[in-house]
């Protein structure tokens, strides 16, 4: 009805407020505020008994119904008793850079109520406050000062639940209130530490030889049996006939391009794969892997001969490639011991395709995406953009993009090459686009 800004009231000399107002039918939430002569505002309803804002309606006949004024109980005519605020910080729980506070009904909810403090070290940051007694609960919960930074107190130790605030009645001496953990409960334990996840991830190694390649896939996950899993792992056929080369690996007797096995946070041991090689009759087999990352996955990777690693014997976390020439060493032994806590990082880019149906365009000065912050092929010519393709003849254009994960996107279509920002580009409609050019927009995920 003022759209929430302080109206005066008027005073009859009896100690009641009021306060006329011409409304239109409906219904309107309000609340009054007491001013200190040093601004701090204090909210009225809560002292006397409100959970939630008044709430008036208007009829069309001009009838007034709800909550059309409330009584404040005298807040100095009770004794007063001193209360002790505790907050449990001994494992990190409160995000503050200083020291924490408590802000409620009783300052008004100025986000600066009573500061609170550790002085023996415990980990238990307290503050008192001295208020007065009465049978309207004191509603509070805890910020870093202001309201930049407060926590979310759960419902199940919340006072009200609406607001989610914490709250207790101040009756007949001092209160010492229980501590818990920000945004928690009393008896809330610390968060397991990092790490203790089962191992879950998997990594390629890659067979090359007389241009011929083969992805070999290992790894483990929770979900994964030391079985065949369908979703999960790929077979490989039968190796063909000598002397065409072939690579795969081998588990449980059977033959795999990709083969995922149990990871568990109680099996951290070693485990052994086959790596199943026919030679070609150039007599050389590359294997390659790209090993980034692979110290925060296992304790250790290794590639030896079947012999104990008496002629091959190669760490996969310090070496990325080795070169076989011996075609006697038709089988390698892949021992991989996993380390707890290894969920994979997200990835840093993603794949994207553009495409535009020019059906209806002239194409023939070549379709482009570009401007924004897509990028460019031409690093030093950054209005040129990227070229898109017609591969099939359809007039459907496409170019495929490694973008960055979790970013944002601004972008257009244009035809014709673009030295410096000309070309004809694209009319977006104000509908599909943002910013001061009306770019085409998307964000990226994770995959």
């Amino acid at each position: 009805m003022t759209g929430w800004g302080n109206v005066p009231m008027n005073n009859d000399g009896s100690g009641t407020w009021t306060l006329t107002l011409a409304l239109e039918s409906g219904g309107y939430e309000w609340g009054a505020v007491a001013i200190s002569d040093d601004s701090v505002e204090t909210w009225l309803p809560s002292l006397a008994g409100f959970g939630s804002n008044p709430y008036v309606t208007v009829g069309p006949d001009g009838s007034v119904s709800g909550d059309t004024g409330f009584t404040v109980p005298c807040q100095t005519c009770s004794p007063e008793y001193s209360v002790t605020f505790q907050l449990d910080n001994s494992w990190g729980s409160a995000p503050c850079d200083g020291n924490p506070w408590v802000t409620g009904s009783m300052d008004g909810w100025s986000g600066w109520g009573a500061e609170l403090s550790d002085g023996d070290g415990d980990g238990i940051f307290a503050g008192s406050m001295v208020l007065n007694a009465s049978d309207i609960a004191y509603e509070y919960k805890y910020t870093c000062g202001g309201w930049d930074q407060v926590e979310d107190v759960p419902d199940d130790c919340a006072f009200n639940t609406e607001w989610h605030n914490r709250g207790f009645y101040l009756t007949d001496g001092d209160l010492t209130l229980d501590s818990h953990p920000w945004s928690g409960c009393p008896g809330d334990q610390p968060p397991p530490p990092p790490g203790g996840d089962d191992p879950n991830f998997s990594v390629t190694m890659t067979a090359n030889a007389d241009d011929v390649s083969y992805d070999l896939t290992f790894g483990f996950s929770p979900d994964a049996t030391d079985g065949y899993d369908a979703d999960m792992d790929q077979y490989a056929p039968p190796a063909p006939p000598p002397p065409a080369f072939d690579a795969s690996l081998g588990w449980n007797l059977e033959r795999f391009y990709t083969q995922i096995v149990n990871g568990s946070v109680d099996d951290l041991v070693e485990h052994e794969w086959d790596v199943q090689l026919q030679f070609s009759s150039s007599n050389e087999i590359t294997l390659n892997w790209d090993n980034a990352g692979w110290t925060d996955l296992m304790e250790s990777s290794f590639l030896e001969d079947a012999f104990g690693g008496t002629m091959i014997n190669v760490d996969m976390l310090s070496e990325a490639s080795v070169v076989l020439d011996n075609p006697a060493f038709t089988t390698l032994k892949l021992k991989v011991i996993p380390k707890e806590g290894t969920e994979p990082p997200p990835p840093s880019s993603v794949n994207v395709t553009f495409q535009l149906n020019m059906a209806y365009q002239d194409p023939s000065d070549g379709v482009y995406i570009r401007g924004g912050n897509i990028g460019s092929s031409l690093p030093d010519t950054p209005s040129m953009g990227f070229q898109l393709s017609d591969d099939n003849g359809d007039l459907v254009y496409d170019v495929t993009l490694e973008l960055d994960a979790n970013a944002h996107y601004t972008y257009k279509f244009a035809t014709g090459e673009s030295w410096n920002w000309e070309g004809n580009w694209e009319n977006v409609p104000a509908e599909c686009g943002e910013g001061e050019y009306t770019d085409r927009f998307m964000d990226t995920g994770e995959e």
